[in-house]
């Protein structure tokens, strides 16, 4: 393959690429509308204080790794808080999305109750009495 074949098929290929990257950041894009469309329709069961029937009840144990731990409250989340998590690549920026994510399961905790790990267990994470 001469020089001159070899810079287009590089150029075709890169252009191949550039295109596909617009297109998955489109679609990330209308993932999140979608999201949030749907946590707006779904509101009334979302954002309410659960029940007493969660407090000192474990949801997560045996890791420390935010996505095991994301894997087990994951039902807890609006749908749009799930898809940044997932949509997340950059470890640095998935810890601040699981920040988030845990400042959501405090606002859902039961009346008295905080989420987070055990004082006992630093693995057992669940709605413990303050």
């Amino acid at each position: 393959m001469d020089n001159l074949a070899r810079e287009y098929k590089d150029f075709i290929i890169d252009a191949f690429v550039e295109e596909s990257l617009r297109k998955i950041k489109k679609i990330e894009k209308g993932l999140k509308v979608v999201a949030n469309i749907l946590d707006e329709i779904l509101e009334d069961s979302e954002d309410e204080q659960l029940d007493e029937t969660w407090t000192n009840k474990c949801v997560s144990s045996g890791t420390l790794k935010i996505e095991d731990i994301f894997n087990a409250i994951e039902n807890f989340l609006p749908i749009s808080l799930s898809l940044d998590f997932y949509l997340t690549k950059n470890e640095e920026e998935k810890y601040v999305v699981f920040e988030k994510i845990l400042d959501y399961m405090n606002d859902i905790a039961p009346k008295g109750c905080c989420f987070g790990p055990l004082r006992e267990d630093g693995a057992c994470f669940g709605f413990w009495r303050e």
